[in-house]
């Protein structure tokens, strides 16, 4: 019998035998590689504010910025939040602070618990009292908070006139190719300068003195003038247009992007109503839109610089001309004789003894209100109602104006300036 031998198959059978299965051999190219490992979490490690210590006027608008390392020494990006160390002397609100009075105020950037810092030094401009001549007519006047000076828009000079509110004297103009209207100054050291004629608005480098033109869109069938500017907090500001013909047909408000330089945004069409006056809180978060030739009552809206949008057009005043200015956050207006909240709604009648309408501002702090009555101004306690004693001035005014610092009135007549300090 014979003996059953067992043969060990040879490597290359083995090797066969997947293959002829129909089988698949693993190679290098079908192995799938281990997943990464996810990275670490970088934890804030460091906040920097910058500017470092900055020295600043009362009410002039700074933003602040907040660089984030992580412990890996990486820029990061994560939620931060600001504080005040004193809100009564300066606020903060993503960075933008608005100083109110003279101290010394820490503002603090805390993100995951880890603190940067600068500190602010903040003072009040001297404002020399007194009267100054005027050499034309002023359509409009502005100021700037971070040279304490007044700027005058004057028509029948093709220029703006430059006061210096220290010594309240002249510095030297600025001058244009085309007759100026309405002014403001942005957070951004730029005079804004409305140019009726021009269909523009001028932006003017208060620094370098360089000045470049935003020309606006013509939706009417006349050439439009652009009659009154105003500087928001959104890098924005609200523009009135009209048609030079003064039809009121196409009248409207505009909002300009002061980035692109563009007249992008379409607004309220006011077909009918020629004529818009605007106002502004002095931290360029609203701004005040008055229909001039709406009576009666007047309409009044709102633009908000954090929405973007004004609001429905409301009642005010049973006026023609209204006066409307408003507090330093937009919380109060006053429009003649009558304080609004700043959704404008009535609060109260704050008219004084001998009011018949015409020039009226509110103070920065929204408690006093200044009334043109004669050749006077009456202050109001607006939150009582008692008046005050009044300012007498040579002739009655035209135009009443308190700078957003809160240091002073200043009346304009046809002939000239006054300034006078406030407590």
């Amino acid at each position: 019998m014979n003996a059953l031998h067992f043969v060990r198959p040879s490597a290359a059978l083995l090797l066969l035998l997947p293959l002829a299965c129909g089988g698949d051999l693993p190679t290098r190219q079908n192995e799938q590689p281990e997943p990464p490992e996810p990275p670490a979490y970088d934890s804030v490690g460091s906040v920097t504010v910058t500017p470092a210590s900055p020295a600043v006027n009362v009410a002039q608008l700074v933003q602040l910025r907040a660089t984030l390392y992580g412990r890996s020494g990486a820029n990061v990006n994560r939620p931060i939040s600001w504080t005040s160390s004193d809100t009564s002397k300066a606020t903060v609100s993503d960075g933008m602070v608005f100083p109110l009075a003279s101290s010394a105020v820490t503002v603090r950037a805390t993100s995951e618990g880890v603190v940067g810092s600068t500190v602010l030094t903040i003072t009040l401009p001297a404002v020399a009292s007194g009267t100054l001549p005027l050499a034309t007519p002023v359509a409009d006047l502005a100021y700037d908070t971070r040279r304490n000076i007044l700027y005058l828009s004057q028509p029948d000079s093709q220029r703006v006139a430059v006061v210096r509110l220290s010594t309240l004297t002249y510095d030297a103009p600025i001058a244009l190719t085309s007759r100026p209207a309405g002014l403001d100054v942005t957070a951004e050291d730029t005079l804004l300068v409305a140019l009726p004629d021009s269909g523009a608005v001028a932006l003017v480098g208060l620094a370098n003195q360089s000045t470049a033109l935003v020309r606006i869109k013509n939706t009417s069938v006349y050439s439009i003038a652009v009659d009154a500017v105003m500087a928001t907090a959104n890098r924005r500001a609200v523009i009135s247009v009209r048609p030079n013909q003064l039809t009121g047909l196409g009248t409207r408000l505009g909002v300009i992007n002061l980035d692109q330089r563009t007249d992008a945004e379409n607004d309220p069409d006011l077909s009918g109503f020629p004529l818009v006056a605007l106002a502004r809180s002095a931290d360029h978060q609203r701004v005040l839109a008055m229909l001039l030739g709406a009576c009666c009552p007047a309409r009044g809206a709102v633009y908000s610089s954090r929405s973007g949008v004004f609001s429905a057009f409301s009642n005010t005043v049973s006026s023609y001309g209204a006066s409307g200015s408003a507090d330093r956050f937009g919380s109060r207006m006053l429009i003649n004789g009558t304080l609004f909240s700043g959704s404008l709604a009535v609060l109260a009648d704050r008219s004084p003894s001998g009011y018949q309408g015409g020039p009226s501002v509110i103070a920065a702090d929204g408690r006093t209100g200044y009334f043109a009555v004669d050749n006077t101004v009456v202050p109001v306690n607006l939150d009582t109602g008692a008046s005050g004693s009044s300012i007498a001035l040579t002739s009655p005014p035209t135009r009443l104006f308190v700078l957003p610092t809160g240091a002073a009135l200043i009346a304009l007549t046809a002939t000239d300036l006054t300034v006078v300090p406030l407590p």
